[in-house]
C-alpha cells in the first residue's frame, strides 16, 4: 500500500495593488484613508510642526544674512590691514 503523495505546486498569486497612500511630509506620517489625513492636517501636531519648520527657515535666512555681513566686514578689515603694510 503505497501512498503517493502529490506535491502541490506552489503558484505565486499576483500581488494585490497597495491602496494609495497620502502623507503629511512635514510630519513624516502616512495615511491610507483620506479622512485620517484630513483629521491629521487639521490637528495641533501638524500645525505645530509646520510652524516649527517655518520658524527654522526664517531663522536660517536671518543668520545667513548676518553671517554674510560679518564676512564682508572681516574681508574689508583684512584688505585695509594688507594695504597699510
Amino acid at each position: 500500500m503505497y501512498h503517493h503523495t502529490k506535491q502541490k505546486k506552489q503558484t505565486k498569486l499576483p500581488a494585490l495593488p497597495r491602496p494609495p497612500r497620502a502623507d503629511a511630509q512635514i510630519c513624516d506620517k502616512q495615511y491610507t484613508k483620506a479622512m485620517e489625513l484630513d483629521a491629521h492636517l487639521s490637528s495641533y501636531d501638524h500645525h505645530h510642526r509646520k510652524r516649527l519648520v517655518e520658524m527654522r527657515s526664517m531663522h536660517a535666512e536671518r543668520t545667513r544674512g548676518e553671517r554674510e555681513r560679518r564676512e564682508a566686514k572681516n574681508a574689508d578689515r583684512e584688505l585695509k590691514r594688507l594695504q597699510k603694510q
